[in-house]
């Protein structure tokens, strides 16, 4: 997630743009705020920026509770969770008959976060979605979340990648 941050000791409007993300950086395997220039120089792989929907962020985006939720996670220092974001990727065993859960479902644990995981929970809490069990959001479950503009931005990495069904499903499907 990008955020921008405006200078403080300023009042012309500056501002300089931050990165939040539950990844592996400087030494610390968790959520972290860093500069986003600085992370897209040395960031290894791709890298999109997927506007959120104009009616979406008018209507109903609370910005002020999810800068709130996502700074609140890096402050925490909340570790990287490697075996939710394994399980999140495995829907096959998720399922078990008579509405039981199987062995890969993740409940929703927020002591620990991993990168779709984070965001989707930063977006639940702003009110861009409802209730979704944010644990077994992966990266290309997020980006198919129909909140989005029209439009992506490849960033960083093969200019010829595309996001497969993008800005298709409803986040719905996620629910708890």
């Amino acid at each position: 997630m990008i955020l921008q941050t405006k200078v403080v000791s300023d009042d012309g409007g500056k501002f300089f743009n931050q990165i939040i993300e539950s990844t592996s950086l400087n030494g610390f395997n968790g959520v972290s705020i860093s500069r986003f220039s600085d992370r897209i120089n040395t960031y290894d792989g791709e890298m999109w920026w997927l506007p959120l929907n104009d009616e979406i962020r008018e209507t109903r985006f609370n910005q002020q509770r999810f800068y709130d939720f996502l700074f609140n996670q890096a402050r925490e220092r909340k570790e990287y969770d490697m075996p939710q974001a394994i399980k999140s990727s495995l829907d096959a065993l998720d399922k078990l008959p008579f509405g039981l859960h199987g062995p890969t479902y993740n409940s929703e644990d927020f002591s620990k976060f991993f990168c779709s995981e984070l965001v989707a929970a930063g977006f639940e809490q702003a009110g861009t979605v409802g209730k979704v069990n944010a644990s077994e959001v992966t990266p290309i479950d997020l980006c198919r979340w129909k909140i989005y503009g029209d439009t992506y931005y490849h960033l960083k990495g093969d200019s010829t990648k595309r996001i497969s069904r993008f800005n298709s499903m409803s986040p719905s499907k996620w629910d708890v």
